[in-house]
This record gives structure tokens, sequence and C-alpha cells, in this order.
């Protein structure tokens, strides 16, 4: 349950008024802890989950609220704030006997469901039917309930809330495990080599070894290696797929704000005979060192003889 109250207030100062009401819509709890309001629970007690629904229906608690919205004692939960603010858009229909065709339970406001799932066709049913699957276990009970016992449409009324309860808790467990594969699956996913790896590279994988992927050859290799690996993938490729990714190509160099890859042709072909030039000046000078020690030697001889 989420909290937001001030000045640590208790829990069991905020609900002590709806003691009485809970301990009528629990009496046939059959966890026994639970069956009876306690103001020592602890703060992820059952109970409060229960109280925090409860006033989340309760108009009274919505006004006293809106009255003294300073008062940390009458401040709302998150949860109790989103209820109060349905309830108040539903004009508080949960106050009013249910509308014509809808079960008797459509409007308890222990049930933690939302006022769509309420008055829903599929809850409507599930109202029914567990009417009909409790129904038969009153009179069993009412004999050993004792100072518990409590009238037929209150026991059915618990019945059904227990089990909204029991299906949300399985529910919820449902979607932590889910989520918990989920992210076990990813963990797996980015440690694995990707289906298109060679054996080379899975080899590297298991290893503990860096995956060289695509991006890493353009970034860190050298241009000649980049060039000839694309050459030897696209190779293999059909001839629609290398049409594909030539056009996927010049649509992420324009996005990248460098225009055509046509336009920039001339502009590669200058840079490309600027990087000739130089390299041929290189060349030349490593030659020039090259030769000078042996025309020095050749003189040396020279002059012996």
């Amino acid at each position: 349950m989420s909290n937001n109250h001030e000045n640590d207030l208790s829990l069991g100062r905020r609900y002590k008024k709806y003691e009485g009401a809970y301990n009528l819509a629990f009496a046939a709890d059959p966890d026994t802890q639970l069956r009876r309001f306690d103001e020592m629970a602890p703060k992820d007690d059952q109970q409060w989950k229960r109280l925090e629904v409860f006033r989340g229906n309760d108009r009274e608690a919505y006004h006293a609220h809106k009255s003294n919205p300073n008062d940390a004692l009458v401040r709302p939960t998150e949860k109790e704030q989103r209820m109060w603010e349905a309830n108040q858009a539903d004009m508080w229909r949960i106050d009013r006997e249910p509308s014509f065709g809808q079960h008797a339970m459509t409007n308890n406001k222990w049930f933690d469901l939302s006022l769509e799932q309420r008055r829903g066709e599929s809850t409507q049913k599930f109202f029914h039917a567990a009417e009909q699957r409790y129904g038969g276990d009153y009179e069993a009970w009412a004999a050993k309930a004792g100072n518990n016992v409590v009238a037929r449409e209150d026991y059915l009324q618990t019945r059904a809330g227990l089990e909204i309860e029991q299906r949300q808790a399985a529910q919820q467990q449902k979607m932590k495990e889910a989520q918990a594969q989920e992210q076990r699956a990813q963990q797996a996913a980015s440690v694995q080599p990707t289906p298109q790896a060679s054996p080379e590279a899975q080899e590297q994988a298991a290893a503990g070894a860096p995956r060289r992927t695509r991006l890493s050859l353009l970034n860190f290799a050298t241009p000649e290696d980049g060039i000839a690996q694309l050459h030897k993938e696209m190779s293999q490729l059909p001839a629609e797929q290398v049409k594909q990714r030539s056009e996927q190509a010049e649509v992420e160099h324009q996005a990248m704000g460098k225009g055509r890859t046509e336009d920039a042709a001339p502009r590669v072909e200058a840079l490309n005979a600027y990087h000739a030039e130089v390299q041929e000046a290189q060349q030349q000078e490593r030659r020039q060192r090259q030769e000078a020690p042996a025309q020095v030697e050749t003189q040396r001889r020279t002059y012996q003889q």
C-alpha cells in the first residue's frame, strides 16, 4: 500500500473509524488473524490494503479531506486519491443500490475493483458463480461460527471478496514471474552471439572475448578492412537484398545531414586524389632515406680504391 502520511501517523489512527465495518465484513475469513481489526498490525498486513480500498470508496472521507486538506490525518494515499476522483466523477453511485439487472455484490465497497470492472459482464458472471459456489456452505459454516456468525448475504460477499484477493495475488505473482523471465532472457541475449555470427565469433563470445559486430568493425578497423568485409557480406546476398541495403544506406546518409551520396562523389574523388599524392610523397621520402646510406657506402669504396 502506498503511503504519503505525514508526522508518522499510525495506520491505526487513520482507519480506526472503520473497525466495526471491518469486523463485520471479514468475520467469515478463514484466517483468524485477519477477522478482526488490529491497530497494531504491521504495515504490510493485508488488513491495511482492505481498509485502503474501503476508504477509497468512502465519500465522507473524501469530503473530510476537501474541507481540511492540510490535516494529515485525513489526507489520502495515492490509491485512495485515485479512487475518490473516480467515484466523484461517477457521482458516488457506489453508495446506492445496484442498477436493475446488476448483482447485489456490485457496489460492495470492500472489493478492490475499478468501476468498469464492477459493472462488466464478466464480473457480474463471477458474482453469480461465487454465490452458487459458496451458497451451499453457509449452513455448515454458521453452525461452527459461534459468535462470528453473520447473515448469509454477508458470508457470501466475504467469500467472494477473498476469492478476488486470491485471484489478484495470483495475477501479480504471474506478472512478477513474467518480468523476471523477460529480464533473464534479455541478460542471456546480451551475452549470446547473434544467429548470424560466424563460428569464430561464437567461440569468442563463449570465451568472454569482445564480439566484433558490424558496428565495431566499421568503427575500429581500417577503411580497407571495413570495405573488404562489407564487400564480402554483400557478395553473398541476393540482388534484391543488396538493392534494399543500398537504398537504406542512402536514407541513413541523408538522415545524417550529409545530402545525397552521388553529390558527395566529386568531393570523395578529390579527397582520394589528395590522399594518393600524400601517400606517393611519403613513399618517395622513404626510398630516398633508404638510398642515402647506399650512396655513401659506394662513394667510400670508390675513394679507397
